[in-house]
């Protein structure tokens, strides 16, 4: 049984070459750097979904899995206590994720990376976390 998922380390190390940062990580280290100020700007890329066709065989196993990840990022403008004067900085990280990912298809992938959506996570300490959410999809089978 041929199984996958999509490897999000690969994920992270495009991001590091390409998007200057001072930290960049999974979940657990998203978890630490809330309250850390001197850990942004900063990427954390975290697994989100994922959803699985249908069979495409009738003796055996073949299935498109799309999978959703995100890419949480911290930027921060002390003058402001809320983090809301960050949203320049933010815009530009922003920019840089999305110049990294879409398009690009991570190895062990069927389809490249696109974009789903995006929200605001908090503001706070000077520091607005932002939340970009990303698909691509990979095969499980016989």
């Amino acid at each position: 049984m041929k199984t996958s998922s999509v490897d999000l380390s690969a994920v992270a190390a495009r991001l590091a070459a390409t998007v200057p940062v001072n930290q960049i990580g999974g979940a657990a280290k998203y978890a630490a750097a809330t309250t850390d100020t001197k850990a942004v700007p900063a990427l954390f890329v975290i697994p989100l979904a994922e959803s699985a066709g249908k069979n495409r065989w009738a003796n055996g196993i073949s299935q498109r899995v799309e999978a959703t990840f995100g890419v949480v990022i911290g930027a921060r403008n002390l003058s402001d206590e809320k983090g809301a004067a960050a949203q320049p900085a933010l815009t530009a990280l922003r920019e840089k994720v999305f110049a990294a990912l879409l398009g690009w298809m991570p190895e062990g992938c069927s389809m490249p990376i696109t974009y789903d959506s995006g929200r605001l996570i908090d503001l706070a300490n000077g520091i607005i976390w932002w939340q970009d959410d990303f698909t691509t999809a990979y095969e499980i089978g016989d």
